[in-house]
């Protein structure tokens, strides 16, 4: 195995934390530098090809098919360069700037001007003096000095150049699609998460020899299989999607997991913040759920029953409610609006019959009680008992729940790894502290983490003591856990 190629295979160490740290400050320094390269008309590539390259370019150098995006020895690695942070640290910079050399040696004499030369006696040498050249071009901020500033820039805007990194990213490209097939993964939605982990964490990120890399496909079947049974169904590919992303963070450095997790993750939904900028894939790259291989059928939107092991695009998080939650949600919506009398009484017709149904008289809080009263509604309409458990406290009702059987609790930690835990019918709760909470239902999931809820004794501010039933807007993130219902 030729040196210059060791890294594809063997994904060192380094290459996830480098890339993530790269990434982090790509648009930062493009920012302040303003490069601009000369446009290079994209061909030869499948949509779902360019939307991936789109997507992890942009995340990678700040701009979509960013050629440049120069930064320097912040992370270790020299300098990086181009549409996926090729670097001299791990080598994988120098075999695009041999092959330019080699193939327009008059551009590259161009490019580099005077020290055309000194490059490529550089480019002949150990990877070790490769790096130890590419840290002298440092300043003592990290930053590229000059004139290898200016050359880079040169670098960036030579079409020639620009063809040569193209063509190193196919076998990129083709590394994703291998994945996304051994996942049997058949949206575009798909197909571009595979591109971004390959990218960030490398090409053999399930097959290096780095306990990271070899724990990964057992946690990504764990976790599926965890999540199947639970849900009683196979997955849809949103939601196996939303597994992988997750694993992938769990197992990057410490330090950068939480960045790795938000770029995945917006992959998956849609929607995030990146490296300090908002983004819609759909509405600035055009990536939704079509099939990424032409020729196949488009996959069906919402979860079903497939056989195992395969798996079904999805538009958000939203499931089909079971017959009892749809009965306590339909209930619970004929409720918005209900108000106290007097108002800040915690009482009123309604009220009072929300606080009854526990037990208790007028004049207590009583959000606790409004899931209670209308899970019984729903029970009697469907002429079964009520499953949930008879309290008008919201941290009591968390306690109990653990030990009845059938009733199944997220936490938040369960909850942001996998938003399909959260169903339509679950009831939310929220720890304030010293014995204080609030509960309501959830209506809704979307597939940014948003839940639409329905709930008692609140406000347009989500009080924990307000004045009547809102439907409201919460983040999965500000929620303690869930309690769900749906076994019965």
């Amino acid at each position: 195995m030729k040196p210059s190629t060791q890294w594809l295979f063997e994904a060192p160490a380094t290459w996830e934390t480098h890339q993530a740290m790269a990434s982090s400050r790509s648009s930062l320094l493009l920012a302040e530098e303003e490069w601009e390269a000369a446009p290079i008309k994209i061909t030869n590539f499948t949509p779902a090809e360019e939307k991936a390259l789109r997507i992890t370019t942009t995340f990678e150098t700040g701009r979509a098919f960013g050629f440049g995006g120069l930064t320097g020895n912040f992370d270790g690695m020299g300098l990086s360069f181009g549409l996926l942070q090729w670097n001299f640290g791990s080598g994988s910079l120098q075999p695009l700037l041999i092959e330019f050399s080699q193939q327009y040696p008059q551009q590259f004499a161009l490019v580099f001007g005077t020290d055309a030369a000194r490059l490529q006696q550089v480019l002949r040498q150990s990877k070790e003096a490769q790096l130890a050249f590419a840290r002298s071009i440092n300043n003592a901020k990290n930053r590229i000095m000059e004139p290898w500033f200016t050359y880079f820039r040169k670098l960036e805007e030579n079409s020639a150049f620009q063809q040569i990194q193209l063509k190193h990213v196919r076998p990129r490209l083709k590394k994703a699609a291998d994945y996304a097939q051994q996942f049997q993964l058949r949206s575009e939605r798909g197909f571009a998460l595979m591109f971004d982990i390959v990218t960030q964490s490398g090409p053999a990120w399930l097959t290096c020899s780095r306990k990271a890399c070899q724990a990964r496909l057992p946690l990504i079947e764990q976790r599926r299989a965890a999540s199947q049974q639970q849900l009683g169904r196979s997955l849809t590919e949103r939601e196996l999607l939303t597994i992988i992303a997750n694993v992938v963070a769990d197992t990057s450095s410490p330090r950068w997991r939480e960045d790795v997790r938000k770029r995945k993750m917006t992959i998956v939904t849609g929607v995030g913040h990146v490296h300090g900028r908002n983004f819609n894939l759909e509405r600035d790259f055009g990536l939704a759920d079509q099939p990424w291989q032409p020729g196949k059928s488009p996959m069906p939107l919402h979860g079903i029953n497939l056989p195992s092991g395969q798996v079904s695009g999805a538009k958000s998080f939203q499931q089909q409610p079971s017959a009892l939650a749809e009965a306590v949600i339909a209930f619970a919506s004929t409720q918005v609006g209900v108000m106290e009398n007097p108002l800040g009484s915690n009482s009123g017709p309604e009220v009072n019959g929300y606080l009854k149904a526990v037990g208790l008289p007028p004049g207590h809080y009583w959000c606790a009680a409004f899931t209670y009263f209308c899970y019984q509604k729903a029970a009697e309409k469907l002429g079964r008992p009520n499953p949930h458990i008879k309290t008008a406290g919201v941290l009591n009702h968390w306690n109990k729940a653990g030990t009845k059987p059938k009733v199944v609790r997220v936490t938040k930690a369960q909850a942001l790894a996998n938003p399909m835990l959260v169903k339509p019918g679950c009831l939310f709760i929220i720890d304030h502290g010293k014995g204080k909470g609030h509960t309501g239902i959830v209506k809704e999931v979307a597939n940014n983490g948003i839940l639409v809820t329905i709930e008692g004794n609140t406000n347009n501010d989500g009080s924990r003591n307000g004045i009547g039933v809102f439907q409201r807007k919460r983040s999965i993130s500000k929620i303690n856990g869930f309690i769900d219902y749906s076994a019965f």
